[in-house]
Order: structure tokens, then C-alpha cells, then sequence
């Protein structure tokens, strides 16, 4: 498993997202494979232009923001970064 990275931006939100990238399949082979993002959490925020220290932030907004991020961003947006 390894950590990956990717941006979201909504309207006033812009915030980092790690999360670690596992390969899924039907256990079948020949199946199609697909990658499962787990684990998801926010490294960094900005609301309205101003950074935000997540640590400072309700555990539910967090979890809205990862779950706004499960909605948008695609598989591709992901990047590992070293």
C-alpha cells in the first residue's frame, strides 16, 4: 500500500488529501481491477483563501471534506509522491 496525494477545489474549499491506494479485483481472474482510496485524511486547507490548521478543525468537518473528495475527484487525480 502507499500513500497518495491529490487537490480538491470547490467553490471556497482547497484542501491536500492523502490517502492510501490499495488494487481491488472480483478475486476472479480476469476480472477488471480497479484502485480503492482508503484511509483518506487532510493534510492541508484553505477556506476562503486563509490556511487553516486542520488539526483546528471539527473531526466532522473533516469528514465531509474527505467525503466531498470521495465524490469528486477521479481515480487519475491521485499522484504518489516520494
Amino acid at each position: 500500500m502507499k500513500r497518495v496525494y491529490a487537490t480538491l477545489s470547490l467553490d471556497d474549499i482547497d484542501a491536500t488529501l492523502s490517502a492510501t491506494a490499495t488494487q481491488d479485483s472480483y478475486d476472479v481472474q480476469g476480472s477488471p481491477t480497479w484502485v480503492t482510496f482508503e484511509n483518506m485524511r487532510v493534510e492541508a486547507i484553505a477556506i476562503l483563501g486563509v490556511d487553516v490548521n486542520p488539526k483546528a478543525l471539527p473531526p466532522a468537518l473533516l469528514a465531509n471534506v474527505c467525503e466531498l473528495a470521495d465524490e469528486w475527484l477521479e481515480e487519475s487525480e491521485w499522484q504518489a509522491m516520494d
